[in-house]
């Protein structure tokens, strides 16, 4: 007999269960999933909140865009990536001038020139990627998917300026836009 037990029979052993899952933890876990999906929710609108200036962002989305195009095509070394960045060019140029006339005019404030500034250097930085790939003898690997990105890029706010807008001109010139970008990807994703 075990003293402990003072005179009585030592007491039947009873399975220990074992939790799986602290609770704890589960609700940290699900604090986790909530935070993070707050926090999705709050950086999509926060990066579609002014929508009114999606239209100059456009704008400058567009004359930068061109821009890169039209510099790029010195660069090129393929000959066929030469000859689709003139098309692409013909068709951004063309997309854009149709596209700059039909917009409204908005007026630049503090706000606007904060975007503005914000496409500036957004440029500057690719253009100066596409420098350094030109001067490292790699333009034409670098450029294929910067040129894709920033097609796709300039079709996303085409359709957010398209679904906002009332214009059925403008309607259709982002329609013809957003046509002509996927065309455009498609021969980039098959050279």
């Amino acid at each position: 007999m075990d003293p402990s037990f003072r005179g009585l029979p030592a007491p039947v052993p009873k399975a220990i269960k074992t939790k799986r899952f602290d609770p704890k933890i589960i609700f940290l876990f699900i604090g986790g999933v909530l935070l993070a999906a707050a926090m999705t929710v709050i950086f999509v609108v926060m990066s579609e909140n002014d929508s009114r200036y999606n239209t100059l962002r456009l704008s400058w989305r567009l004359d930068n865009l061109n821009q890169m195009l039209k510099t790029s095509q010195d660069n090129t070394q393929s000959s066929n990536m030469r000859k689709l960045n003139s098309e692409i060019s013909v068709l951004v140029t063309g997309d854009y001038n149709e596209i700059v006339k039909l917009l409204p005019a908005s007026k630049i404030d503090p706000k606007a020139k904060e975007y503005r500034e914000a496409e500036r250097t957004r440029a500057a930085d690719l253009m100066s990627k596409l420098n350094t790939a030109r001067v490292n003898g790699v333009f034409d690997r670098e450029y294929k998917p910067v040129l894709r990105a920033e097609l796709l890029e300039a079709q996303k706010l085409a359709e957010r300026v398209r679904k906002a807008s009332s214009n059925k001109d403008l309607r259709t010139a982002l329609e013809t836009f957003s046509d002509h970008i996927n065309t455009s990807v498609s021969h980039i994703d098959a050279l």
